[in-house]
């Protein structure tokens, strides 16, 4: 069977393509992926998410066809990958992948998904860094083309391969048991420090994506537009997807963020509580205060003495 449309797309769009069975191994991988694969080997075998990712390239092309064939999702590992199914509506045995691409800056990256969360020795760090930068960068708009064009490349091939003798084909559908589930839920969960069961989730990696864009940039004055296009929807259809899934608005998830962060700050007597509020991306300390006491039922300046003995004056 003929893959050369997805080695086309490959070397077009400046990105890996793999064919993948059911149980998520390569059947097909265009010689882009062929070159970044032992960097993708190296990246997540240092972050111990390997199987999880493979999980997740299995569940990320059963929901492809739950979206129409089309899929952006993201791994345990902070990849980006797009996902088409091959099959011609009676059994799913093959699905392809586009990735992995990373939509943050290769820096950010290590810094922030993986070395915060990680010790690694020098020449472990030195390794995988050399890894993160041997994957493609891809903004959002890039993204959505990619899906696009994986997708449309999909059906070119399904009816080319209609027309050429036909191959026995696996007798299972593309499957997606609760036991390979539960491998991916554990590590998006593992990944995520507010509670959530992602387990329950129609949408665990829209789910999973919103909240790691929100704890990353909790600092900043990010926009619930902004939240909403880290995942590629509207606003509207967001914000009901997360309240029905998390029982709280996108907002409140944030704030409950900023708090937990304004506790750790507030336990650092080297922290003024006056430049708290900017450092979590709040706009005045009045407004900080009085978050902070609905939240926690003292003011910062309270807090602060209960938990390390001492203020500095403010609130």
């Amino acid at each position: 069977m003929s893959y050369t449309v997805f080695e086309t797309l490959s070397r077009a769009a400046g990105v890996g393509v793999t064919v993948i069975n059911t149980r998520g191994d390569a059947r097909f991988r265009s010689s882009l992926g062929e070159t970044c694969a032992p960097y993708l080997e190296e990246l997540t075998s240092a972050l111990g998410c390997a199987e999880a990712d493979r999980v997740a390239l299995i569940y990320g092309c059963r929901q492809a066809r739950r979206f129409g064939g089309r899929n952006i999702f993201f791994t345990p590992a902070g990849l980006t990958y797009c996902a088409s199914p091959l099959d011609s509506g009676q059994d799913d045995t093959e699905a392809a992948v586009a990735g992995p691409f990373l939509m943050t800056d290769c820096g950010a990256y290590a810094d922030i998904d993986i070395l915060d969360r990680h010790t690694l020795s020098v020449s472990a760090e030195a390794r995988l860094r050399d890894a993160i930068h041997a994957v493609p960068q891809k903004t959002p708009a890039e993204a959505r083309a990619i899906n696009e064009q994986l997708f449309v490349c999909a059906m070119y091939h399904l009816r080319i391969t209609e027309t050429e003798p036909s191959e026995p084909r696996q007798t299972d559908a593309f499957s997606y048991s609760a036991e390979k589930e539960d491998v991916l839920l554990a590590a998006v969960s593992r990944g995520d420090g507010q509670a959530f069961d992602y387990a329950k989730a129609k949408h665990a990696d829209v789910i999973y994506k919103a909240m790691s864009f929100m704890k990353k940039r909790y600092s900043e004055k990010i926009s619930l537009r902004d939240i909403a296009g880290s995942v590629f929807m509207n606003v509207t259809y967001f914000s009901k997807i997360f309240k029905d899934e998390t029982g709280q608005t996108p907002g409140s998830y944030l704030s409950a963020v900023r708090i937990e962060e304004s506790r750790r700050l507030l336990r650092d007597i080297s922290v003024n509580i006056s430049d708290i509020p900017e450092m979590i991306g709040l706009e005045s300390q009045s407004y900080f205060t009085q978050v902070f006491r609905k939240s926690e039922g003292c003011t910062p300046g309270v807090f602060r003495r209960k938990t390390v003995g001492r203020g500095d004056g403010n609130a």
